[in-house]
């Protein structure tokens, strides 16, 4: 089973109306909806597989509160040994770029997950998605690519070659984002304007 938190009630009810679950999964993905995902996982069990954060404002910025160094630390907390987090991040900047937000974001990781992350770029789009496992390596990336059921889109197998992903030690050492000091809105701000980020 599955539990899906949304902020917005009205996402929840045009999700329902348009894209309604396939029979087979019909009660095995629960939505929550009205709830900040931060303050839902408080109340998570100790014991989850698996968490995905895709949570953007205006369709295009990360919450600053979703990439803090303490909300990494409460995943982990969530997660059972080996669990895995994967985060959707849009952003232009590379994960090599010591002050972009790959890099501070990878710093904010680093506390509770080590270095047991990559970062697999999606191709033609702006967005990355890091995966992070709680205290065991992550598959690697040819391992993943055998285990790809045919007709999935080739998007997919190609965020698994080698000019597509980046692991955690060849992430640029920029400053960790935490609860006091992120200037996250900043750095999507500067994007906009078309500085980067």
């Amino acid at each position: 089973a599955a539990v899906g938190v949304e902020l917005d009630p009205v996402a929840v009810a045009l999700g329902a109306a348009w894209m309604p679950p396939a029979p087979a999964r019909a009660g095995q993905v629960r939505v929550i909806s009205g709830a900040d995902a931060r303050s839902l996982l408080r109340s998570a069990p100790r014991d989850l597989d698996f968490l995905i954060l895709d949570a953007y404002t205006r369709q295009f910025e990360i919450p600053p509160h979703l990439v803090t160094r303490e909300f990494f630390a409460e995943t982990a907390r969530h997660l059972r040994q080996g669990g895995v987090l994967a985060i959707n991040v849009g952003t232009r900047t590379s994960p090599r770029e010591p002050s972009g937000l790959l890099a501070r974001l990878a710093a904010s990781l680093r506390p509770a997950y080590g270095e047991e992350f990559r970062m697999h770029r999606v191709p033609r789009s702006r967005n990355w998605v890091v995966f992070a496992r709680l205290g065991q390596p992550l598959a690697a990336p040819a391992r993943l690519g055998d285990l790809i059921p045919g007709g999935w889109p080739r998007e997919i197998g190609a965020a698994l070659l080698p000019g597509q992903t980046v692991d955690a030690a060849a992430v640029g050492a920029g400053p960790a984002f935490t609860d006091d000091v992120n200037p996250l809105v900043l750095l999507q701000a500067k994007a906009w304007l078309g500085g980067g980020n």
